[in-house]
């Protein structure tokens, strides 16, 4: 029986946002020196923005609303490409093995496939925190099995959290 993974989050977090049971334990040091980067640390989202909250027009709000935007428009042009990756990372949730965003891509790009534009398959490694945000979203299964950095999602829900208004 394979012991549960420490790294793994409890809780569906496509409702809400919660710490990561690994999170780094209080007056941790840190280099990056943002007003939000120790509260950052301490967030991960299983998806692109928590249901029932709305992008603002904070500056992290629109970056992540721009990527996730660009993200599902890379979606609609690569459905192929998508439904392997789901199927994998399906397969990975039923086997309990981890998988990564960037081993999807990069197997990915030798399947020598076209996207809908007949133009030839690629993917933007910007795009990569939000396809694993959205995978998670259609495959919450496979939650325990990825690591999630810290990326633009949570830095956008940290800056909606402390609006002032």
């Amino acid at each position: 029986m394979r012991e549960k993974d420490p790294r793994a989050v409890s809780s569906d977090q496509t409702e809400t946002a919660q710490k990561p049971q690994s999170a780094a334990p209080e007056g941790g040091t840190s280099n990056d020196t943002t007003p939000t980067s120790s509260t950052v640390q301490n967030v991960r989202l299983y998806c692109c923005l928590p249901k029932g909250e709305t992008y603002t027009e904070q500056p992290y709000n629109k970056k992540a609303c721009a990527l996730e935007s660009r993200a599902r428009a890379w979606l609609k042009a690569n459905c192929v490409v998508w439904a392997k990756w789901v199927e994998e990372v399906e397969e990975s949730a039923r086997s309990g093995t981890r998988w990564s965003c960037q081993l999807l891509a990069e197997k990915a790009r030798a399947y020598d496939l076209v996207d809908s534009n007949v133009e030839p398959f690629k993917v933007n490694n910007d795009l990569r925190p939000a396809l694993a945000r959205i995978l998670c979203e259609e495959v919450p299964g496979a939650r325990p099995y990825v690591e999630l950095r810290t990326s633009i999602f949570e830095r956008a829900y940290i800056e909606r959290q402390n609006r002032v208004d």
